[in-house]
């Protein structure tokens, strides 16, 4: 068999996999739709277009939200998705060029921890689906999220301490500005407006996942660069052989 009809076959075999995936995925939103007897244009249409509201969107569902409910909070759903991706992206193409080091179990791990947090945050883990549906205690998830962070740290201090870990420790800083805004301040003994205090918790919040954003960003395009030079060594020493 050609070699070209050999990458053929990998592509389609790779392609049903995700096909099957996506069919699974569907199919387990149809049975949640079927056991709860939610609509299943609640699980599949944008929220925009379930919300429409105010004459912007004809959805001829009956629902009187705005379709800009929940904005800023999507764009942090972005960035969390932007930061996981770029830590499995480092990770791949570290390994895809022999380097099994430490640096690539750092980004593969960062990538887990990242998509744990935007999973929490995108589908109301702790918020919601934990205590409303699992009878899960809010903080038990809390303690998990803590207790996977500090592991991850604990393995990692070393790579850490080598990248500049600025943006990072601001990310904390920020989450944790994020936790006591929103858990241990009593705001009722407190003069401010409801816009105020959810400006003080979701900003905090917001600027924690951007933080967390620029610090894999130069995690990566640090391992990256490191990788250029490697193979630009590489091919330099060869040419000198020659």
């Amino acid at each position: 068999m050609k070699k070209k009809d050999l990458i053929l076959i990998s592509s389609a075999k790779k392609i049903l996999w995700l096909y099957l995936c996506t069919f699974l995925g569907l199919f387990f939103f149809i049975l949640i739709s079927l056991k709860t007897k939610i609509p299943i244009e609640i699980f599949l249409k944008d929220p925009a277009l379930v919300a429409g509201s105010n004459g912007l969107i004809n959805s001829g569902l009956n629902f009187s939200i705005n379709p800009l409910v929940g904005a800023v909070s999507n764009i942090g759903i972005l960035l969390w998705c932007i930061s996981a991706t770029i830590s499995f992206l480092g990770f791949l193409i570290l390994k895809k060029n022999g380097k099994k080091n430490e640096s690539g179990s750092f980004l593969f791990y960062s990538g887990i921890l990242t998509s744990t947090l935007l999973v929490d945050d995108l589908f109301l883990v702790h918020e919601a689906i934990a205590p409303k549906l699992l009878k899960i205690n809010q903080e038990i998830v809390y303690l998990f999220l803590g207790i996977a962070t500090a592991l991850w740290l604990l393995k990692f201090r070393k790579t850490i301490l080598r990248t500049d870990y600025i943006p990072l420790v601001l990310a904390f800083i920020f989450f944790g500005l994020s936790i006591v805004f929103d858990r241990i301040i009593d705001w009722s003994a407190i003069n401010l407006a409801s816009f105020q205090i959810e400006i003080f918790e979701d900003g905090s919040k917001l600027f924690g996942i951007v933080s967390w954003m620029a610090y894999f960003f130069n995690v990566f395009f640090r391992e990256i660069d490191s990788l250029l030079l490697s193979c630009s060594n590489r091919t330099s020493a060869k040419v000198g052989l020659v």
